[in-house]
């Protein structure tokens, strides 16, 4: 183990015990209809595209297969506590020497008052609309969510790299229907790869009835100024609420 890799271990260990410092919500709150759950999300399709004519996981910006499938389980507890465990099976995790390492997530929740909480283990990194960086690692990861506004930052360790790395997205509720965030990334190997050093993110949903649009803008850069950009936006029509 590196010594980073001890830093960050410790550092869990000490979030863990910091379920006792947080102060945690009232004890008459009420609990979830459902504390577990099963969750899948399950993608199967075809294309044009050279070597993803067929794919067992979601396509993603026109190029390629990368929005995996997954199975997991989930726990939320009427206390605020919760763990969620989900494994890859589609070949962005089960193909031998490519895509993510399993599991896709495992962590742990403790309650930080009542719009808080704090995170440890492995989980989907908070940055923009997970269009461009949607990557799971291992770390320690804060969330704050109060009226039209949330905040989320990370401090975690890539798989291709042993050090630190803090991405961050803070959002707002514009209007009904209507919401945006802003996102910022530092580390080395920040996006995944070993170059980039930094990027800024710009995300924003737009939902009319069964209508959403999506869009994202990000910007990395490296240590050499070298930058690198990217944009999409997507159109998507709900067909059903409940299967």
């Amino acid at each position: 183990m590196g010594r980073t890799s001890a830093w960050l271990l410790l550092l869990s260990l000490s979030a863990l015990a910091s379920g006792r410092v947080c102060a945690s919500p009232e004890k008459d709150a009420e609990a979830p209809p459902r504390p577990f759950r099963l969750t899948i999300d399950l993608y199967q399709g075809i294309s044009e595209i050279e070597g993803y004519r067929r794919a067992s996981d979601g396509y993603w910006a026109g190029s390629g297969a990368s929005l995996p499938s997954t199975v997991g389980v989930q726990w939320d507890a009427a206390s605020g506590h919760g763990a969620r465990l989900a494994f890859g099976i589609g070949e962005a995790f089960t193909a031998n020497g490519l895509g993510f390492r399993q599991p896709a997530e495992a962590t742990w929740r403790v309650p930080c008052g009542q719009a808080a909480s704090l995170s440890v283990g492995r989980f989907w990194l908070p940055f923009a609309s997970q269009e461009w960086l949607y990557q799971p690692a291992n770390g320690l990861l804060v969330e704050w969510m109060s009226g039209g506004m949330d905040v989320s930052a990370s401090l975690t360790l890539t798989d291709e790299r042993d050090r630190p790395n803090l991405h961050g997205r803070v959002g707002r509720q514009i209007a009904e229907g209507i919401s945006a965030g802003l996102s910022a990334a530092l580390g080395s190997g920040v996006s995944g790869g070993p170059s980039h050093i930094g990027g800024l993110g710009m995300d924003a949903v737009m939902e009319r009835g069964p209508w959403r649009a999506r869009a994202e803008g990000v910007v990395m850069w490296d240590r050499h100024g070298r930058s690198l950009t990217f944009g999409m936006v997507r159109l998507g029509y709900l067909v059903a609420r409940r299967l």
